[in-house]
């Protein structure tokens, strides 16, 4: 949830450049000062909640110290490696799940 809000918030900030190429910034400055600052709270928001989760399971809060040992793993990229360590993967599989089905099993064994 928190990439798509994420993504939202870019799509928001690419608006906002176009109005101000076009002239139109004064127009919807109101509306996109709000919604920026909705997706910030959203954003921060979830980001909390993600804190707590961890912190309450020391298996996981672990998990999230070994990956943000890693160089370039952060809080952001660790959790949502904890939260769905496969999604990627599994969401750029080729049409028809090209994938050998050993890797499959072992996708559905983590994810449940």
């Amino acid at each position: 949830m928190r990439a798509q809000v994420v993504e939202m918030r870019k799509r928001l900030l690419a608006q906002i450049r176009e109005h101000r190429k076009s002239g139109a910034a004064e127009l919807f400055e109101d509306i996109d000062v709000e919604l920026k600052e909705q997706l910030e709270v959203a954003i921060a928001e979830l980001e909390n909640r993600i804190s707590e989760l961890l912190g309450r399971d020391s298996h996981l809060a672990d998990t999230a110290r070994i990956l943000r040992s890693v160089p370039g793993i952060g809080p952001v990229a660790g959790s949502t490696l904890i939260a769905d360590p496969l999604g990627p993967l599994l969401r750029n599989a080729l049409p028809g799940n090209d994938f050998p089905s050993s890797v499959l099993s072992s996708a559905k064994k983590l994810r449940h």
